[in-house]
Parts: C-alpha cells; structure tokens; sequence
C-alpha cells in the first residue's frame, strides 16, 4: 500500500496500524458500519453488516479513517460518527461500541463581516470565516487547487447575493487539516440593501434558502430525521450606512431555545454610528425522532422568520433653517 500509493479502506488502516507499530503505538483495526445504515443490536452476530473499516488507538481514546483525506484527527466523516463500531482486540474479546457525536461547538462556523453601505444600496463587505470540526473539510476539498479559486468562492457566494465581484480572496492552507479552515475576502455587493418608499431596507444575510426548505421540508415524518451533524453557526455583519440616511428604530431582539436546536438574533448601535447585526444558530442534535419533527420544523419557521425581517434605513429629511 505504501508503495504503490493507493488503497482501500482496510488497506489503509493496516498501513496505520503497521506505522504506528513502529512507532510504539499501540492501535486495532476496527469495522464500522456506516451511520446511514443505522445502528446494530446486539445479536445476532455477523460481519456481512460492516461495510467500512478504520482505527482505533486506545491510549488516547481516539478514532482515525485513513480514507479521509482532508479531515484532522478530531474530525471523523459524518457517516463514522455516531455509527456502530467493532474494535477488533488480538489478545482480549472484540468490542461493540459506538463512536460519539461531535458536539455542536466542536462543528463551528464563525463569520465577521464590516460592511459599508452606499446610497444606491450598493456595498463593500469585507469579512472573515472560520471554520472547525466537521465544517472544515468539505471546505479544504473546495479550495485545494489554487486555480479557480476565486470563480468557485464568486459561484457559492452569489447565491446568497446575487451579482457580486470578488475584490480580493485569501485562502487558509488546505493542508493543515490540524487547524480551523479560514476565509477572508473583500467583496463588492450591488443590490445589498434594497429600495423601499422613503429609504433602504437592508437583508444582511441576502437571499439565503430557509432552513424549513434545507432541513425539514416534509409535514410530516414517520421515521427518524438524521441529518449529517450538530453545529454552530455565528454571523456578524457591523453595517456603517450610508450618508442621510439613519435607523430609527431597530429590529427587537429574537430569541428561541428547543430542544433540538438554539437562536438568537441581536441588532445593536455602536458608538461610531454603526450598527452590528448578529446571528446565532445551533442545531443541537443531528437527529430528530418523528414525535418531536413537528415541534423542529415549527421552531425553524420562527427562524426563517426572524431573519426574513429586514433592517429599516429611513433617510433623513434635510430642511433648510432661517
């Protein structure tokens, strides 16, 4: 396998096995059965249930896939996570586990935004991402070739705003899959905030898909929901408006906590004159039983509400004084 640089799953957890070996780490070759074909019970016994293998060090408690290729050691695919396990011990009884969920604050994604905002409703938005846990990889895989990076971030973004240019882009290093993934870009927006009868009205997150149509679009359930990981994700755009105009009055402050997901969204004045909008959300749990699906996909409508809620930019009337 180390030769010939390729192979499969098991091929590549016993040249992990065989590496640490030599290094004096002690590890076993363990079978795994995917998430998505659900958990096992038990009996009866059988090895035909287990379509994946990977490897487990017990000195440190920690599972690896050498078939993962842009994933850090705290960053298992989806479908290991949460799946059946069997640790497979030389000397001792095999083991039947199952590998934990990573917490929604160890899947992170934070964005900052500065925002400046012209008259024509047009903006320059400069921002910073960052990405951790189970959010990263997909996004190393996306930006591993530096050619055409640029063109990929333009189509991604330019769903969310529709038009955009991308001014300038910086990109983490792909390759240091130990560490968070980063983005940091400066974009020109047309169309950020659009016209309303005496003033702007301003959607910070743009024409995003709502979370009712990604992740609950049925009525109803009749078996589990499961999607692919609990997460965080954290925006905040601070808005320097444009000149004439000012925000009267601001969107009041949105909060909802369930069971299976949180949301806070917060709209405040800075001292400069800015304003900084922030959003919170965090899927608590990966899967939703079909009792509680009503109640999820409820909770989402009230998010996709809260951030279909626009920020009023009323300009200022200017009357000449005696």
């Amino acid at each position: 396998v180390l030769s010939r640089r390729f192979g499969d799953c098991k091929d590549k957890a016993s040249l992990m096995h065989a590496l640490l070996k030599v290094g004096g780490i002690d590890s076993r070759i363990t079978l795994l059965r995917m998430k998505r074909r659900g958990r096992l019970a038990d009996y009866p016994a059988s090895l035909a249930v287990f379509d994946h293998a990977i490897l487990y060090i017990p000195g440190h408690d920690l599972f690896l896939d050498g078939t993962a290729e842009h994933h850090g050691t705290g960053e298992l695919p989806s479908q290991d996570t949460g799946a059946s396990v069997l640790v497979i011990n030389p000397d001792g009884p095999n083991a039947l586990a199952a590998i934990p969920e990573l917490k929604a604050s160890q899947n992170s994604a934070t964005a900052i935004h500065e925002v400046e905002i012209a008259a024509t409703g047009e903006a320059r938005l400069q921002g910073h991402v960052t990405r951790t846990g189970q959010l990263a990889p997909a996004y190393r895989r996306t930006y591993l070739a530096e050619a055409g990076r640029a063109q990929l971030f333009s189509r991604s973004w330019s769903r969310q705003f529709p038009g955009l240019s991308v001014r300038s882009l910086e990109v983490g290093d792909p390759a240091a899959i130990e560490s968070p993934f980063t983005l940091a870009f400066d974009l020109s927006i047309p169309g950020f905030a659009r016209p309303s009868s005496d003033g702007l009205v301003v959607l910070p997150l743009g024409q995003r898909q709502s979370y009712v149509a990604a992740l609950a679009p049925l009525s109803s359930r009749a078996l589990p929901l499961q999607m692919p990981f609990a997460s965080t994700q954290s925006q905040t755009f601070r808005l320097a408006l444009p000149k004439g105009y000012s925000a009267r009055q601001l969107p009041p402050p949105v909060t909802i906590d369930t069971p299976h997901l949180a949301f806070e969204r917060r709209c405040e004045r800075l001292g400069d004159g800015r304003l900084e909008f922030t959003v919170r959300f965090t899927l608590k749990t990966a899967r939703v039983e079909p009792a509680d699906y009503t109640a999820f996909r409820e909770a989402l409508s009230r998010v996709d509400a809260a951030l279909s809620e626009g920020i009023r930019l009323d300009k200022i009337s200017s009357q000449a004084t005696p």
